[in-house]
C-alpha cells in the first residue's frame, strides 16, 4: 500500500508562516502534535490525525475535530513532536514531509525537533518551514537534493552530524569536499548564484537553509 504524498506536521510553536492555509490545504494528511491541534482548528485538512498525550489541548477540541483520528500517546520519554514524527514516517509511510509551528520562544524545542528529524533524514524528505527560511534535511541517501532558488538567495549548510559534502552547485561559496561538523566548520551565509542549488553528501546530516521566496519549493 504507498504512502501518503505530502504530509504536514503542525507543531504547537508560536511562530507560524503566513501562509499556513495552503499548506494545510496542499498537505494529503496533517498531523498536529497535541497543542498543534489549537494552532489549526479554524482550518479544513484532507485528513488530520491529532497525536500526543493531550497535556497542551484546549479541552474543548473534540469539537473542532470530530472528523479527526485521535491517537492517545501517553509515553513521557519521547515529545509530542517525536511522537508525531515516528508516526508520519513509520504508520503513514510519508514521502514528503513539511513541519510548521517548530518555532517560537523555546528553541530548545525548535533545536530538539530538528534532532530528531535528523536520525530520519533518510527515510523522507523532511523540510522545516520558518518564518524566514525552510530547512531541507538531507542524508546520503537522499543526496543529491536539488532545490529552487534566485540569485541573492541566502543558502546555509548546517551539519546536523558531522557531514563530506561530496558536491555542490550553485552556490557562490563551494563547500565540495569540506567536513563540515557541530562545534566545527559549517556552511553558514552562503549564496545562491541561480535559478537552483544542488547538494550531495558522502556522508552525515545537513540542514540546508534556503531564504524564504515567493518562488520557492514547497513539498
Amino acid at each position: 500500500m504507498p504512502g501518503v504524498e505530502r504530509a504536514l506536521i503542525v507543531a504547537s510553536g508560536t511562530r507560524l508562516p503566513h501562509d499556513l492555509p495552503r499548506w494545510i490545504s496542499e498537505a494529503s494528511h496533517v498531523v498536529a502534535a497535541d497543542g498543534g491541534a489549537n494552532l489549526i482548528r479554524d482550518f479544513q485538512a484532507a485528513a488530520l490525525t491529532i497525536l500526543g498525550d493531550f497535556d497542551s489541548i484546549d479541552p474543548s477540541f473534540r469539537e473542532y475535530f470530530a472528523h479527526a483520528a485521535v491517537l492517545h500517546r501517553e509515553d513521557q520519554e519521547s515529545t509530542d513532536f517525536q511522537k508525531a514524527l515516528q508516526y508520519t514516517v513509520q504508520d503513514l509511510r510519508a514521502e514528503s514531509i513539511s513541519v510548521v509551528a517548530s518555532e517560537g520562544d523555546l528553541l530548545d524545542h525548535t533545536l530538539s525537533a530538528l534532532s530528531s528529524a535528523s536520525a530520519l533524514a533518510d527515510e523522507a524528505r523532511i523540510r522545516f518551514v520558518f518564518e524566514r527560511s525552510i530547512a531541507t534535511l538531507v542524508g546520503p541517501s537522499r543526496s543529491p537534493v536539488q532545490l529552487r532558488t534566485r540569485p541573492g538567495i541566502r543558502v546555509s549548510l548546517i551539519p546536523l552530524a558531522a557531514a563530506v559534502v561530496a558536491e555542490t552547485s550553485g552556490l557562490k561559496y563551494s563547500p565540495s569536499g569540506l567536513q563540515l561538523a557541530i562545534g566545527g566548520r559549517d556552511g553558514v551565509s552562503n549564496e545562491a548564484v541561480g535559478d537552483s542549488v544542488m547538494v550531495a553528501l558522502e556522508s552525515g546530516v545537513l540542514a540546508v537553509f534556503t531564504e524564504r521566496w515567493e518562488g520557492e519549493d514547497r513539498w
